[in-house]
């Protein structure tokens, strides 16, 4: 087993009974150095956190393991199985040491000797010890999930259920928090390790009223019909002599990766794009009055950076990815365009007011609700404000949201 300390998280490459063997081994002259404080009845049984390594290990393939006793992360270690062997359905013809994310094959290590890289971990462990030195925090041991695709299905099955995997042969009794959440799975809600970009003041009547996107192909298929980014650069490119014009939304570039699709195992294609744009800074974004929101293979993590735009949100309604939820988008109030009453009776309403965050809306109707934004200036600035409102709370509230979370964890 390949063993180093990255800059307070252990990482460990190796035989999934090796890193078993040893992760329970430290767990327990940890709990041993602490005998005599109290235990808030958080910590599990032996035998139930090696079973919940085990499932790590063999069915999804890597993970963080973190302790929490004393009010302090004392063992924080990144794991992967480098003897991991997938149950694959045959039909995607994938290498048995192969592992995917959400739906994407993944079949290169960024190190081999220890399975996967080193991004976020200094960061998680950061935030871990922001959390605990700035609240009081129980005693706790939990599965820390990075990656862009949830652990646990709610009806049993692999979360690697896409690429036609079997049941896992162990259970997961630890509480598994993720990065990425979506309705099909019990894993809890996790904060960015970092706090989100935020994007620089432009005043509102020096936007351009342009519904504006930047962003990958990243998304479960390849072309419009079953990937929301690419659609959407397609409906750019058939408004593009608008004028005045309405969008300003394209691919950036292809994505390298294998998607699992209904046709097998493809690529992303130059001739299912209409063309690759220029890529702007993030932080330009909020020269835009209106920023259209399209998730990825998952949620895609800009969503609270263009919260700080002071711009209305758009967030396109066509949604392909089981993990399309972050931790503060049940924060969100939303209106959906043409049907609520925002759109229905706000002309008639001089002192208009709602508490919506963001709006709604269908591809088809993208040019639609710009032309109707644009005559109803008052409206987009509400919304606009409110979405940088909610920014605002997301930014105090994020450690405090993460400490609840830690402490809402029992053995039970």
């Amino acid at each position: 087993m390949n063993l180093e300390n990255y800059r307070g998280v252990w990482r460990a490459g190796g035989s999934a009974n090796a890193i078993v063997n040893h992760v329970i081994k430290e767990r327990k002259a940890i709990l041993k150095s602490f005998y005599g404080v109290k235990n808030d009845n958080a910590l599990f049984q032996e035998n139930k956190v090696a079973e919940s390594l085990r499932f790590v290990l063999h069915d999804v393939r890597q993970g963080i393991y973190v302790l929490i006793r004393g009010g302090r992360p004392r063992f924080v270690i990144a794991v992967a199985n480098l003897d991991f062997e997938n149950t694959f359905s045959k039909v995607y013809q994938c290498q048995l040491s192969d592992w995917a994310c959400n739906k994407i094959l993944c079949n290169q290590t960024a190190d081999a000797k220890f399975g996967w890289g080193c991004g976020m971990l200094k960061e998680i462990r950061a935030m871990l010890e922001d959390v605990t030195q700035k609240f009081t925090t129980r005693d706790c041991e939990f599965i820390l999930n990075r990656r862009d695709l949830p652990m646990l299905r709610q009806d049993g099955e692999s979360c690697y259920f896409f690429a036609g995997a079997s049941k896992p042969k162990f259970a997961c009794h630890l509480p598994v928090v993720s990065l990425y959440q979506g309705n099909k799975f019990f894993d809890f809600p996790m904060i960015e390790p970092t706090p989100p970009q935020h994007m620089k003041h432009v005043p509102w009547n020096r936007k351009k009223e342009i519904a504006f996107f930047r962003g990958s192909a990243t998304g479960a298929g390849v072309k419009k019909e079953t990937n929301a980014r690419i659609a959407l650069a397609w409906l750019d490119d058939r408004r593009a002599r608008d004028k005045p014009r309405l969008l300003d939304a394209g691919i950036v570039s292809l994505t390298q990766r294998i998607k699992f699709t209904d046709q097998g195992l493809l690529k992303d294609a130059r001739e299912n794009v209409p063309k690759l744009v220029a890529r702007v800074k993030m932080e330009d974004w909020s020269n835009y009055k209106y920023l259209i929101y399209v998730e990825g293979y998952s949620a895609a993590l800009r969503m609270a950076s263009m919260l700080s735009s002071k711009s209305v949100i758009i967030i396109l309604k066509e949604e392909y990815s089981e993990a399309n939820k972050l931790w503060y988008f049940n924060k969100f109030i939303t209106c959906e365009y043409p049907t609520s009453n925002v759109f229905t009776y706000v002309l008639a309403a001089k002192n208009f007011k709602t508490s919506a965050h963001a709006i709604v809306a269908r591809l088809d109707d993208l040019p639609e609700l710009v032309i109707w934004l644009q005559s109803n200036d008052h409206v987009a600035r509400i919304l606009a404000e409110n979405a940088y409102a909610l920014y605002q709370s997301l930014i105090s509230e994020r450690l405090k949201f993460m400490h609840i979370q830690l402490n809402s964890f029992t053995a039970d």
